[in-house]
């Protein structure tokens, strides 16, 4: 089961090596403004990097809304990731 973290967990974090932001954006979304720390991986290119990732890491996942966040973290905790999904994504951010 994927872990659900809300936007006021993520203001809590910080990001290092070994914990990660991916904001699944398309790039141009993410170059109009993104989250501190947060790196772009687009989920619609997952299938390139999903299996590229180090497995040392915990993943935050971010999305606009939250729900393709939700499918992606799903995605890599069955490959055997540590992944976490934000709730209400970048638009509760702003």
């Amino acid at each position: 089961m994927v872990d659900v973290l809300s936007v006021r967990d993520l203001r809590k974090l910080t990001f290092h090596r070994h914990r990660r932001l991916l904001d699944l954006r398309d790039p141009e979304d993410f170059a109009a403004g993104h989250y501190p720390g947060a790196e772009n991986y687009p989920y619609g290119a997952i299938e390139n990097w999903k299996r590229r990732l180090p497995r040392n890491a915990e993943y935050i996942l971010l999305c606009e809304h939250g729900s393709t966040a939700l499918r992606a973290a799903a995605e890599l905790e069955r490959l055997g990731y540590q992944a976490s999904a934000v709730v209400g994504g970048y638009s509760y951010l702003q």
